[in-house]
């Protein structure tokens, strides 16, 4: 089965952060561990050794964060990557413009060969009819087509940027097809494994004009080194990211059949608990 077979059967350049290295909050993280319970550096979980003794500049941010950090607010866009969105938010460290086209080429079910284009996307970019700002959007599947191997903007039928607020189709977000696509680190088996054809390398023309998160970014951390802790759904992660651990079914080989069973984070795998997902 190759790409083409359906799985179904510019930014402005004067808009800079107020703050370029304000990723250094987040960097210094150890110093959240008294708030939160959790230390968001210096932390492997599947490794023994330990963490590096910290320098004084470090320990001194530990103590500011500790003293003027309340609370920690985590907006989470689910189903999309960060470039989706972000891809050339000024003060980025890796701006998608910017990245090599040996990184962003996908290839074909074989691992190997480049695709000539991106498929199609399959059941169209906008497969619903619907109206956003006054205007109809219904994007087919034969309407985009033919589109060069690399990252794209999201345009409607008449070539203009697709407004944010337009409900696109869905992307496969599953444990197996997502290690898949990851190829162990390549990133170039979005398009293959995928059930949505080229969408997966579609962006986003967003400025603070088209994304209200826009601005907010600006004033506050924004993650651009952010990676997800877990193959597969959003759902998943949103646990990972508060609890650093996988959620647990409690007896869950006592359960009886179209029984509901409790789901909590917080413990290790042990006998008949379901096996943990690592990623």
């Amino acid at each position: 089965m190759s790409h083409t077979d359906d799985p179904r059967d510019e930014e402005p350049a004067s808009d800079p952060p107020q703050d370029p290295v304000r990723r250094r909050l987040l960097a210094a993280g150890g110093g959240l561990a008294g708030l939160t319970g959790l230390s968001l550096s210096g932390c492997n979980l599947f490794e023994s050794r330990p963490a590096p003794p910290k320098r004084a500049a470090d320990l001194a941010l530990d103590q500011t964060l500790q003293a003027r950090v309340r609370q920690i607010v985590v907006i989470y866009a689910e189903n999309r990557s960060f470039s989706n969105l972000w891809g050339n938010y000024p003060g980025v460290q890796y701006p998608l413009e910017a990245v090599p086209a040996f990184r962003y080429v996908q290839l074909d079910r074989d691992g190997r060969t480049p695709m000539p284009v991106l498929p199609k996307i399959w059941g169209g970019l906008v497969p619903q009819a619907q109206e956003v700002d006054g205007k109809r959007y219904m994007i087919s599947e034969k309407q985009i087509d033919g589109v060069p191997n690399g990252p794209f903007h999201l345009v409607d039928a008449q070539g203009q940027p697709l407004p944010n607020g337009v409900i696109t189709r869905d992307l496969v977000h599953r444990f197996y097809q997502n290690q898949m696509q990851i190829n162990a680190g390549r990133n170039n088996q979005f398009a293959a494994w995928g059930d949505s054809g080229g969408l997966v390398m579609g962006h986003y023309r967003n400025s603070a004009e088209s994304l209200k998160l826009w601005n907010i970014a600006r004033q506050n951390v924004l993650c651009d080194n952010f990676f997800m802790a877990a193959f597969g759904g959003s759902w998943l992660n949103h646990i990972f990211l508060s609890s650093a651990q996988t959620p647990f079914y409690p007896d869950a080989h006592n359960e009886r059949p179209g029984g509901k069973t409790p789901v909590r984070p917080g413990r290790r795998r042990s006998a008949g608990h379901a096996p943990e997902t690592r990623g």
